[in-house]
């Protein structure tokens, strides 16, 4: 996408990011394969908040895919989050919501 290279990727997910944050979400980057877990990212629900936990190393397109991936295994709804028309468009919802 044109526009998603213009802007780059890493606008995209720092703005995933704070919509995941504005709806409960903890976003965490750590070393993940260094401490010897063998996941480059996952979901839980941990001390009463939903985490994520990515990979730090991993190329900024990929902490993108797999935070989206995340947000929508666990239904989240970001319809009342203001998220700008480019990352909606990007995440295949409607670009009038939020």
């Amino acid at each position: 996408m044109k526009r998603e290279r213009t802007l780059g990727i890493e606008v995209y997910f720092k703005e995933l990011c704070e919509a995941a944050s504005k709806v409960g979400f903890e976003i965490r980057e750590d070393n993940l394969l260094k401490a010897g877990v063998k996941t480059e990212g996952g979901y839980c629900w941990y001390r009463g908040q939903n985490l994520v936990l990515l990979e730090k190393a991993l190329p900024c397109r990929k902490k993108f895919e797999l935070l989206r991936h995340i947000l929508e295994s666990a239904r989240c709804d970001l319809e009342n989050v203001f998220i700008s028309p480019a990352l909606r468009k990007l995440l295949g919802q409607n670009v009038n919501g939020g």
